[in-house]
């Protein structure tokens, strides 16, 4: 299931082709329960609404989605889609808020674990990302550079890349 999984993000991260993601992920849902449960399946239509730019439905998805019983990765990535969607409908706050959450949650996996470093991550993304642009400190600008190396797909290189360039013509 992960490598079928991998290959769907794929679509979006690589191909930049959130239509077909979508697609992907409704026949997906409709076939097989055991392939992904229906948090994930919510989860991933949110991602593909957040790529539509639709980031006010992806909330609105992500609202109505019960990740009480959902595996830890399905809730980063439930985080990691509403932060970016707070951001994308201008909810900086919003997204400093989902973060604390998600920073701690964070704090309650094992150190050292992977979800712990994936969570981990995403809180130290999130605090570039929704800082005031005006505020970003040369730490910051090293931190995404350190980011756009980091980063496989071509639509984090993007985001990365776009990152970068705003904070090199603000300093």
């Amino acid at each position: 299931a992960s490598s079928l999984f991998k290959g769907l993000v794929d679509i979006v991260e690589q191909d930049g082709d959130s239509a077909k993601y979508r697609m992907a992920i409704e026949e997906l849902g409709r076939r097989s329960k055991r392939e992904m449960s229906s948090a994930s399946h919510a989860v991933e239509l949110a991602y593909a609404d957040l790529n539509d730019a639709k980031p006010y439905e992806a909330l609105e998805r992500l609202a109505h989605t019960n990740l009480s019983h959902a595996r830890k990765n399905v809730a980063l990535r439930a985080f990691n889609v509403e932060i970016l969607s707070r951001l994308d409908a201008g909810d900086a706050q919003g997204a400093q808020l989902s973060a604390q959450r998600l920073s701690e949650i964070a704090a309650r996996y094992r150190k050292g674990s992977r979800n712990r470093r994936v969570a981990d991550g995403l809180v130290e993304n999130a605090r570039v990302w929704a800082k005031p642009h005006s505020e970003w400190t040369p730490a910051d600008g090293e931190f995404m550079r350190a980011r756009l190396a980091q980063t496989p797909a071509s639509q984090g290189r993007i985001s990365w890349q776009l990152f970068v360039a705003e904070y090199e013509l603000l300093h």
